[in-house]
């Protein structure tokens, strides 16, 4: 018997060097970039990713706002990584 399925991981890349307020729940505080990969898993092992996406997320309500091409260089100039 052969047991596969999937996987999410979350990591946090780094922090917004200002402060933004959200439009979803209108806090104001520094975002945080944050990188979600899914995996497809054998006996429950990470194996290999078959998606990977980066978010700027605020960090009370966790909405946010995924990076893409169009606001990839701006996001990514006024991030701290770590």
């Amino acid at each position: 018997m052969i047991i596969w399925g999937w996987k999410t991981t979350r990591k946090t890349i780094g922090h917004y060097k200002e402060e933004l307020i959200c439009k979803h729940c209108n806090n104001q505080s520094r975002w945080v970039l944050i990188k979600i990969t899914s995996w497809f898993t054998l006996f429950f092992i990470p194996i290999i990713p078959y998606s990977i996406k980066k978010i700027l997320i605020c960090p009370i309500c966790e909405h946010g706002i995924e990076v893409n091409g169009r606001n990839k260089e701006e996001i990514m100039q006024n991030v701290e990584l770590y």
